[in-house]
């Protein structure tokens, strides 16, 4: 089912067009059966001159060549039938067949009735014999369908790449007529084209290299610069602030899952009654632990972040950069390593995200002279995040506690004249 057998002329016929048109099917076919007589070990002159010229013309074609040696079912001994089969093997490994791709078969077995009495003695025969010959014709048809499904497709791709490499070397060969026709190279070249292409780049040498090397990749890197910093900038922007959003959600699923019984607690300590509790301690030794627990997140986002910048912005323009010699692949290196990366990015981000843990979470509204203070700090370093905390709504309070306190300190403020107080007036100007 997956191939077809055809069957053509043989090669010792009188007829010359007989053995041309095996010599064909021999070309092009995908693969050829070499059936040869076990009872004449010796090949015959024909076959020995068709395998002569087949290697000398076609030698790939023996590849492609089953040896199925035939007729040892009629030997009378097994002696006979090994030693008929011993120089039919060789024979045929002299003549260049693949040890894999010889069998021995009996092809009269396929065609009689199993019921038979010729089937039974030739069958109980060739038992006798050996299980090479026994099972040779159905071996040698697995041979025959393996070599189709695995074997052929290599072979198919080899002669894809033989031809084009021939088409590759006569289009090169026709080029270098059309040079030497239009007087490209000097006439009488004493040497290679090769060795003449790399002196005239010695000595062309400057204007090469910035032509054709460190122009073009100067400005690819000139328009990269503009469009992600200049031209994209807000696309930028907006990259950065939804990789450290994502990153911090990430991180901070479980901490703000957690629940803390801070009367539960409370009740627990020893050495308060129930006239006497009071939630401030255990809830200021709780507010600590949750803020340095969330500066660490922070610091772990910042890491993340980190990494984002240096592999997407800074490795990004050294690789454009080292383009200007691809040779050396690393001859443009930053000054400035991941690890200083990390630290620049953490110290910005911890300015403001530090301020926001105090005023927001550190201190309770009991402390209100610290929180207070924390406020005020976080307005002349974040006034932006500030009117944004400000006006988030609360969902069950309206503005929210913090969000009255931050107006207070915002009126408190605005008696002063500094850049910072013009920039907390203009922002929150009823």
């Amino acid at each position: 089912k997956n191939y077809e057998l055809l069957d053509v002329p043989g090669f010792d016929s009188p007829i010359k067009e007989h053995r041309d048109a095996g010599l064909q099917a021999i070309k092009t076919a995908d693969a050829f059966l070499f059936l040869t007589n076990g009872q004449q070990p010796s090949l015959t002159q024909p076959q020995i001159r068709l395998l002569q010229e087949i290697q000398e013309n076609h030698f790939e074609a023996m590849q492609r060549a089953f040896g199925i040696i035939t007729k040892l079912d009629l030997c009378q001994t097994p002696v006979t039938y090994q030693d008929h089969y011993d120089k039919a093997f060789k024979e045929l490994i002299e003549k260049k067949f693949k040890p894999e791709h010889i069998y021995v078969a009996c092809p009269r077995l396929q065609i009689l009735n199993k019921n038979t009495e010729e089937f039974r003695i030739i069958n109980r025969k060739i038992h006798s014999f050996s299980d090479d010959l026994a099972q040779g014709f159905e071996r040698s048809k697995e041979g025959l369908e393996k070599f189709i499904e695995y074997e052929l497709p290599k072979t198919h791709l080899k002669q894809l790449t033989d031809l084009g490499q021939m088409r590759l070397v006569r289009h090169v060969l026709e080029g270098l007529d059309k040079i030497k026709e239009k007087q490209f190279l000097p006439q009488n070249l004493d040497i290679s084209i090769d060795e003449y292409i790399k002196q005239q780049n010695i000595e062309n040498w400057d204007q090469v290299y910035y032509k054709h090397i460190f122009q073009p990749t100067f400005s690819k890197v000139n328009h990269w610069h503009t469009t992600i910093i200049t031209k994209e900038r807000t696309k930028f922007i907006d990259d950065v602030k939804l990789k450290f959003h994502n990153s911090f959600v990430d991180l901070t699923k479980d901490f703000f899952k957690e629940i803390h019984q801070i009367e539960h607690l409370v009740l627990e300590t020893h050495g308060y009654t129930k006239l006497q509790l009071n939630a401030h301690p255990i809830d200021n030794q709780i507010r600590e632990k949750l803020s340095i627990e969330l500066e660490k997140l922070v610091d772990k986002a910042s890491d993340i972040l980190a990494e984002h910048f240096y592999d997407r912005y800074i490795c990004e323009l050294e690789n454009i950069l080292n383009d200007v010699c691809p040779q050396l692949k690393d001859l443009y290196r930053t000054r400035l390593p991941l690890e200083k990366c990390k630290n620049e990015t953490h110290a910005l981000l911890l300015r403001v995200c530090r301020p926001v843990i105090m005023a927001t979470l550190r201190y309770s509204h009991l402390d209100s002279a610290v929180k207070q203070d924390a406020i005020n700090e976080l307005i002349h370093i974040a006034p932006m995040v500030v009117f944004n905390i400000a006006n988030a709504s609360d969902k069950n309070s309206g503005c929210g506690i913090l969000s009255t306190v931050i107006s207070k300190s915002v009126e408190s403020l605005s008696s002063t004249n500094d850049m910072a107080t013009v920039l907390i007036k203009t922002l929150f100007k009823k």
